[in-house]
């Protein structure tokens, strides 16, 4: 009896033991139902949604070639003519300031078929001094030489100039098939080359002259003997092209008439 009664407090005092052991069964916290793969607020943005185009702009993408044309440093647009191995502005220059900033002398024939000024300069470009044609071409063009001038008449074609009956075919394939020359050769002109020179005549002794009937181009090429400059001519009246020489100025005879003025045409370098 007494062993049974052992055996029954024992198995008591073990149910005792478990129950104060095991105490109360700890409920989960809120940060410990949080998933730990859950995203932060500053995490949030889905990294696949595209970009918008507008935002991430290709600057490396090459512009098309059709809007930029052979330019200057101020990325005019600059009509260039490749003739032979040289290129060519395809106009007259018309600047009115020159490379290093300062002001130039436009002249423009104002007694024009077309009006005033601006009409002469629009169709024409500008009749520069020698001095100051010098300074006008852009970067990355100059006047041309003599010897460039030759070259281009070369290329233009046959330059025989003892033909007079007939026009060389270098000045043929060098005007611009316009009414503006008042040449019995115009019907004979190809302007094959391109080169769509127009008569602007030129300014000499205080009087312009020419218009019509001739274009005059400097070159930057100065003979050491005398101090002529030689130029490009272009004579609607004989059909001839030349490269002739004149005196940049006329000091003796005209002291207030001190220059000549012509066209310029630049060359690529």
């Amino acid at each position: 009896m007494k062993r049974n009664l052992l055996i029954i407090s024992m198995l008591f005092a073990a149910l005792i033991t478990t129950a104060s052991c095991g105490g109360e069964k700890k409920e989960p916290t809120e940060e410990t139902k949080k998933p730990s793969d859950t995203p932060s607020k500053d995490d949030s943005t889905d990294s696949n949604k595209p970009k918008d185009a507008a935002s991430d702009v290709d600057n490396n993408k090459p512009q098309d070639a059709n809007s930029d044309a052979a330019s200057d440093q101020n990325q005019d647009e600059i009509a260039a003519v490749k003739i032979g191995n040289q290129t060519w502005m395809a106009k007259n220059m018309a600047a009115t300031t020159a490379v290093d900033g300062s002001q130039v002398t436009c002249y423009a024939n104002t007694d024009s078929a077309e009006g005033g000024v601006a009409d002469f300069v629009a169709k024409y470009g500008c009749l520069y001094s020698f001095e100051e044609a010098q300074k006008v071409c852009p970067a990355g063009w100059h006047l041309p030489t003599a010897d460039e001038f030759d070259t281009l008449l070369t290329s233009a074609g046959t330059n025989n100039n003892d033909d007079f009956n007939n026009a060389n075919p270098a000045f043929l394939a060098l005007i611009a098939k316009d009414a503006a020359w008042e040449s019995d050769f115009l019907a004979q002109a190809t302007n094959s080359t391109s080169f769509g020179a127009l008569p602007a005549g030129s300014y000499n002794f205080g009087e312009y002259s020419g218009l019509g009937a001739d274009a005059k181009f400097w070159s930057n090429t100065k003979i050491a003997d005398n101090g002529y400059v030689n130029y490009l001519n272009l004579s609607g009246n004989l059909g001839r092209a030349s490269v002739s020489s004149a005196s940049p100025k006329e000091e003796e005879d005209f002291p207030e008439h001190p220059l000549r003025a012509y066209s310029v045409r630049c060359l690529k370098d």
